[in-house]
């Protein structure tokens, strides 16, 4: 909510201050930020006293380096100067192209600066895929890219495209096989069922060739997981992993806590780590065990319970999911 309501977006580098003022903030719409609707005063005053404990350390954070390079480029006027021919705003950085990737990891606080300090503000190239969200904190939305434009547009009096010229849905992925991908497909319609709005609703990905689905391999010990992956136990040795193998984890916590078996011979990266890196082989080590989440889990089965009922899959008998139904609250859960 702060990162990207109250001090990143576009309309909090219009104020003065920098930041939206509660009534400013009770203001954004519910499907923009729909997760603290009736705790936003509650939210509000947990930004205060963060920013109070910032003062007193003397420190600033990302959105106050964007409000202050912003408010730096708007001091210079628009008007044409010297042989140039450009605004004054841009006479010390004249960015005639910009292309920008993963740009679902930027606040629109941060695009509107591109936008600003671009000399043709229609010819950026923004590319990205608003379910890799990895930056935390980040409610990205190309809908608002959208509406970024459009309120440019107004104020610069027609220079700026209302709304960009042509958004392309790219569903082809050449990087991974069928077998993964409908595994990731699966989770995208998770976030789109529990949280409808929170990412951009966009046919999903199709691979060019198919491929084996994800194991889930159940290992109580080390030796046991040797076993599964290779077939037999190694005793005190370890899995040899190549460049081509990775592990990853949720956080830096269980990156610490992984067996040194598998640490002393492997890469281990982070799921943040890892972002946009290609391997042959991937282990996602403890991703439940390690995850805040308990009993929430029943909520994703129960989902997928109800859509093989609706494919008109069997769902009894063994292999069958079954889970008692729990409610998912989109405020206390996300």
């Amino acid at each position: 909510e702060i990162i990207s309501f109250l001090k990143g977006s576009s309309e909090a580098l219009d104020t003065p201050a920098g930041h939206l003022s509660l009534k400013e903030y009770e203001c954004v719409g519910v499907k923009r930020s729909p997760n603290f609707v009736g705790s936003r005063a509650l939210v509000y005053a947990i930004w205060e006293q963060y920013e109070l404990l910032k003062r007193g350390l003397g420190g600033y954070d990302l959105c106050d380096l964007v409000a202050y390079l912003f408010r730096q480029v708007m001091k210079s006027t628009d008007e044409p100067v010297g042989e140039s021919k450009l605004p004054q705003r841009l006479q010390r950085t004249p960015i005639h192209a910009t292309y920008v990737d993963e740009c679902q990891d930027l606040t629109m606080a941060e695009i509107r600066l591109i936008v600003v300090t671009s000399a043709d503000a229609n010819g950026l190239f923004l590319t990205g895929d608003t379910a890799q969200t990895i930056a935390r904190g980040l409610a990205f939305r190309f809908q608002d890219v959208g509406s970024l434009f459009h309120h440019e547009h107004m104020r610069s009096g027609g220079k700026v495209c209302g709304k960009p010229r042509q958004i392309h849905k790219l569903t082809h992925n050449y990087r991974t096989h069928s077998g993964i991908l409908d595994l990731a497909n699966i989770v995208v319609e998770l976030m789109q069922h529990f949280f409808p709005g929170a990412i951009d609703k966009l046919p999903p990905d199709r691979g060019l060739f198919s491929g084996p689905k994800p194991w889930l391999l159940m290992a109580a010990s080390y030796s046991d997981l040797c076993v599964l992956l290779l077939g037999s136990s190694l005793g005190p040795s370890h899995i040899e992993f190549g460049a081509q193998q990775c592990i990853i984890v949720r956080n830096a916590e269980a990156k610490a806590s992984l067996p040194e078996e598998l640490r002393r011979g492997a890469l281990v990266c982070t799921v943040f780590e890892a972002k946009g890196l290609e391997f042959e082989d991937v282990l996602l080590y403890n991703f439940f065990k390690d995850s805040a989440a308990r009993q929430e889990w029943r909520c994703v089965v129960n989902f997928l319970h109800q859509r093989q009922a609706r494919q008109g899959e069997t769902t009894s008998g063994e292999g069958g999911l079954k889970a008692t139904p729990l409610f998912c609250n989109q405020e206390t859960e996300k």
